[in-house]
């Protein structure tokens, strides 16, 4: 009978919030919307509440589904029959007079004598019955704090407290505010009831909580009594031996603490694994001194030596004190290194002004900028702009301080907001109150816009742009950025370790002074006799075009081009406050702009403060022409080529490495040392004029390069002020474009020697094309056989260069890779280059040069670079909807990056499959159980799914398509072989235009599907067609995606046809590719379950598809 009447309990989960108790009809209506499931909802007056569940599989759904939040509150979920533990007799039902069970009780209610249990009665209803409780044994209960153990007389703390301690200090040794000592905390764990023990330790307050039953081992928390600080802090000692059950335990005995306390938190000691990603909530504090905290103490050549020692703390411990870290010591006799936890006390450093996004977003915004801008400046439209921006600074400065701390204010403005909704639940009908709930909201959500802003702006997380607003993750990443870039120590030129704030700053801008500054070198180089060797040489057509008028909208157009969240300029001001004030300050913008391209005169104040904006338009020029200048074997920054080109030539060309039967080859890797901040400026010149650039485009250059002004940032403090001698400013959106063409030079320079030295020995299946280097930027790699004389001419070559350029070679970084047949002349190439020996596989452009086909541990790299994200603070603190746009932004590129280079292996496929599933719904990617099929959230959004995260194999060949990634045969890797299509008799080459859709066979593919339906492509060129396709069928109106489906269905089977007959000689006829096509998006329109409307309607009819009253038919 007990059974039968305790069954209606096994679908009963019990709840508890970890709050303010909410109002019982508010949580009833919110929990029957959210779980459908929930049959009854009761509460008790202790606050306990009870769900009952329709079905036990439907209990279970919602417990694995948690953690649950209502109002922000965090909910604690658990099956209503766990605490109950019967004996064996009364399990076995072998004594009747009574039974003797266990139960859990909250220390502070008091023990009922009897309870009340339903009973089912003769009429088939229930009846109460009342069971008495008796207790075996109680233990001593304080009524003054309530707990177990002790009586009230000895309870600590009705003890007298010492008194606080005073802390005497040296003159002018203030210590920080925050260290400073204030009257004891009474109960410094006030949100724990934990029992205190007694202890050895004479002079702490310790609090001890069993981790764990029967387990033996306890967590401990100490602290000085009389040194409580202004701030509670929680510092965690662990004690436990090594043993993986006892770690989990101790993990989950931490987070409890954590979850339940609001203060700052530090971790410290010896961390010898990661459990969990659960662990990697804290953030590591910054580290000086030794490098590794433990030694094994070996002698006999097994020495280890490892970094375990650590600190971790929480975000409120950084927000309280961003400017903590600790010091890793000597370990002197021990094999551990003892931390210290040191505090900043250097000077607070001035600042430099930064204009914040935010301020934007304030309605007086526009009128406060136009009352200063209106204000005339008598000078040149230069002068004018920058005396204007100036006096903005001290405005935008006391803006920011009204707004005060915004996320203080986020605090208060919910605090306010649920206080008017605590009074509204009282008073539904009250129209004043409805009115302040209504404001308190709108004050909410504006207090939220703001903080969001700024956090998104200092946080820089470029590709988090989708999902909610994730301040949680911006906060994290401002946290960690601000404090991982203080330095606290560096070491000078000397080898010297400097500590003192003043002379770090000294070091740094003595190194910067002497990289980019001292006395600039001014040679009239001529470069002229290179010409020969030159791709091209610019026409007088061409150099009028570079130097044509600059108009308003060129203006505008560079401006909005830039990122909002980028770091500003110097002269603090983003390219957000030009867009929101552009209505005001856009015409004086554009005047100084255009003022600067008449006279050629920048003022260094407006190399300052229009940093990127007067670059920006010289790179759309630049851009124009790029192509035109530079050869095939350099890839970077220029429109139409790719990064892939690249690797796949340098793969092709590796091929065979390992194989002694081949012809020896060899490869030089070539790092340039400082390759940027090194490049010589009358070289620049000179290279401008060697391709024809007309002088008033170099004067343009040489104005925004040779004024340019440096100072540096340490520590948030601005330092010193030079004038630059050489070097292309990093950031700088011209610098790329400039870089391209002095690596050209390069280009010409081996070419001249290998022309008037004539014995030069190509490398293998390069000599018809006369390939020997590939580049991109200053990642350079040059190729010959391996051959004393080749090598040689390379080494030559590269110090002409240098002595002309300032690019240096870094030989410990360079490498010469051989192949296997060329192991003989190892010694002799090393000794003519000096570079260091390189070892296949190689990392080139983030890929790995391998010599064979690519097997899963190549790839192992790439699974890696996915689980370090994963890994990292980004995963554990976004929101579901932040790790969708983390796995659409960033990890799935990873994989197509790698995909147009390499076929990846099945294994490495389902590797990352399995990643990227876990972390959607875990936030880590270890083991759990996904709740949604990986199939079913790859869907598209319009049919429930949440995107693209597995592209569909004709979506990709499309995609490849329209960026011009095929590996047609006009590739250059692919030029020893018969370029001529395959699919036509014409003897035509083959390239993407030609594929699609001028080849005879494609056309005649199109004329089949045009047959059956109107299938419009009105251009045979495939550029033209892709941007005519782009405007018409963008949208989600179903016959728009039918046709980018079939758009994409038929770029498939031709790419598909074309490899049958080049690798496979099978073939089919235009007519089976076109109706296969047409049949295979029929298959797709009916298998998709459509709304019943007009425009579905007509895709039926468009498709002829039959139409039934019942659904959708074959």
């Amino acid at each position: 009978m007990i059974r039968e009447g305790s069954n209606r309990w096994n679908t009963t989960a019990v709840g508890y919030f970890l709050g303010k108790r909410p109002y019982f009809h508010h949580l009833n209506d919110f929990v029957r919307s959210i779980w459908p499931a929930v049959r009854e909802v009761k509460a008790t007056s202790n606050g306990f509440f009870f769900f009952q569940f329709k079905t036990v599989a439907a209990m279970e759904e919602v417990l694995e589904g948690g953690p649950w939040l209502y109002l922000g509150q965090p909910i604690v979920l658990q099956m209503g029959t766990g605490p109950l533990y019967p004996d064996a007799i009364t399990r076995a039902c072998t004594r009747l007079d009574f039974a003797r069970v266990c139960v859990m009780l909250n220390v502070n209610s008091k023990l009922p004598k009897h309870i009340v249990i339903m009973m089912p009665n003769e009429h088939g209803g229930e009846s109460a019955c009342k069971v008495d409780v008796e207790y075996e044994w109680l233990p001593p209960k304080c009524t003054n704090c309530t707990s177990l153990g002790h009586a009230t007389k000895e309870c600590p703390l009705t003890k007298p407290v010492k008194p606080p301690v005073s802390i005497y200090v040296r003159k002018n040794q203030t210590p920080a505010p925050a260290l400073r000592t204030s009257d004891p905390i009474p109960n410094p764990i006030r949100f724990l009831n934990i029992p205190r023990l007694q202890t050895t330790w004479k002079d702490h307050q310790v609090a001890v909580r069993d981790l764990s039953p029967n387990s033996g081992y306890i967590l401990s928390l100490y602290w000085k009594l009389g040194l409580c600080h202004q701030m509670s802090v929680g510092c965690k000692r662990v004690y436990y031996l090594d043993g993986g059950g006892l770690w989990i335990i101790l993990v989950l005995g931490l987070t409890e603490l954590a979850v339940a306390a609001d203060l700052p938190w530090l971790v410290g000691g010896d961390f010898n694994a990661v459990l969990d990603m659960s662990e990697t909530g804290l953030i590591s504090l910054p580290m000086q001194g030794e490098r590794f905290s433990w030694h094994n103490c070996s002698t006999d050549g097994r020495s280890l030596w490892k970094r375990l020692d650590r600190m971790f703390v929480n975000d409120a411990w950084l927000e309280q004190w961003p400017n903590l870290f600790y010091t890793c010591l000597t370990p002197r006799t021990s094999d551990h290194s003892p931390l210290v936890l040191k505090g900043d006390s250097r000077d607070v450093q001035v600042s430099m002004f930064r204009f914040d996004n935010y301020l934007a977003l304030s309605p007086g915004f526009l009128a406060s900028v136009h009352n200063i801008w209106q204000h005339p400046v008598i000078g040149t439209p230069m002068y004018s702009v920058t005396r204007k921006l100036k006096a903005l600074k001290p405005m935008f400065r006391q803006q920011r301080r009204k707004k005060g701390d915004l996320a203080m204010n986020v605090k208060l403005a919910a605090g306010f907001l649920e206080v008017a909704q605590i009074l509204l639940q009282a008073d539904r009908h009250n129209s004043l109150l409805l009115q302040l709930e209504n404001c308190c909201r709108l004050v909410y959500l504006k207090a939220t816009q703001l903080e969001h802003v700024m956090l998104r702006q200092r946080a820089k997380l470029q590709w988090l742009k989708g999902g909610d607003q994730c301040s949680k993750a911006f906060f994290r990443r401002v946290a960690t950025r601000r404090a991982n870039k203080r330095l606290f120590q560096i070491s000078d030129s000397d080898g010297l370790v400097q500590t003192n704030p003043t002379t770090i700053s000294s070091v740094f801008v003595t190194y910067f002074q002497d990289l980019l500054g001292g006395d600039r070198t001014d040679r009239a180089l001529d470069l002229h006799y290179l010409r020969p060797w030159a791709r091209h040489i610019l026409t007088e057509e061409e150099a009028c075009a570079l130097i044509r008028p600059v108009t308003v909208d060129d203006v505008k157009t560079a401006m909005f081009d830039i990122e909002e969240d980028k770091a500003p300029g110097p002269d603090g001001f983003s390219s957000g406050f030009y867009k929101a004030a552009w209505p005001i300050v856009g015409k004086e913008i554009s005047k100084a702009i255009k003022d600067f391209f008449t006279t050629g005169r920048l003022l260094k104040q407006v190399n300052a403060t229009l940093l990127t904006l007067i670059p920006k338009i010289l790179v759309c020029r630049i851009r124009e022409i790029l192509d035109l200048l530079i050869s095939p074997s350099q890839n970077a920054f220029i429109p139409g080529r790719l990064i892939s080109d690249n690797v796949l030539l340098a793969q092709e060309l590796f091929s065979g490495y390992n194989q002694c039967r081949l012809p020896p080859r060899c490869a030089l890797k070539v790092d340039l040392r400082k390759a940027y901040d090194t490049v010589e400026w009358d070289f620049l010149f000179a290279t401008l004029r060697l391709f024809g650039f007309p002088a008033v485009f170099i004067r343009w250059i040489e104005e925004c390069i040779t004024s340019a002004h440096y100072s540096v940032v340490v520590n948030g403090g601005v330092h010193g002020f030079f004038a630059g001698a050489r070097g292309l400013r990093q950031g700088d959106p011209m610098s790329p474009y400039l870089f391209v063409l002095v690596m050209e030079v390069l280009q010409m320079i081996l070419q001249q020697f290998i022309d008037q030295d004539g014995q030069f020995l190509y490398h293998w299946r390069c000599s018809e094309l006369k390939l020997f280097q590939l580049s991109f930027a200053d990642d350079l790699l040059l190729l010959c056989k391996a051959d004393v004389r080749s090598v040689s001419l390379f080494r030559r070559g590269l110090d002409v260069f240098a002595s002309l350029s300032g690019l240096h070679t870094n030989p410990q970084k360079s490498q010469l890779i051989f192949s296997k047949a060329a192991s003989g002349l190892r010694d002799s190439l090393l000794e003519t280059l000096g570079f260091q020996e390189g070892h296949l596989p190689v990392r080139y452009l983030g890929l790995p040069l391998i010599s064979a086909r690519l097997s899963i541990a190549d790839c192992q790299p790439l699974l890696q670079k996915i689980d370090s994200r994963i890994k990292g603070w980004e995963g554990v603190q976004l929101s579901f909807a932040g790790r969708v746009q983390l796995i659409k932004s960033v990890l799935v590129s990873l994989e197509v990056y790698w995909a147009m280079a390499f076929i990846l292996p099945k294994g490495i496929i389902n590797e990352m499959i399995k990643r990227l599933r876990t972390f959607l719904w875990k936030g880590t990617s270890s083991s759990g159980y996904p709740k949604v099929a990986w199939e079913v959230v790859c869907r598209p959004i319009e049919e429930g799914g949440q995107g693209p995260f597995k592209i569909p194999k004709n979506c990709f060949i499309l995609w490849l398509a329209i960026m011009g990634r095929l590996s047609t045969l006009d590739k250059p890797w692919l030029q020893n072989t018969d370029s001529n299509c395959i699919l036509c008799p014409d003897g035509v080459p083959e390239t993407h235009n030609h594929l699609f859709f001028t080849c005879s066979f494609s056309h005649r593919c199109l004329t089949i599907i045009r047959q059956q339906i109107p299938f419009l492509w009105p251009h045979r060129d495939w550029q033209r067609g892709i941007h005519w396709a782009s405007s018409r069928w963008r949208g989600k109106h179903v016959v728009n995606a039918a046709f980018r489906s079939l758009l994409a269905s038929l770029v498939y089977h031709i790419w598909q046809e074309r490899n049958s007959r080049r690798f496979q000689q099978s073939s089919r006829t235009p007519s089976i590719v076109g109706n296969l096509v047409v049949e295979e998006l029929r298959q797709r329109i009916i298998s998709v379950q459509l709304r019943k409307s007009a425009s579905t309607l007509g895709l039926y009819r468009l498709w002829k598809i039959p139409w039934t009253v019942e659904g959708l038919s074959n």
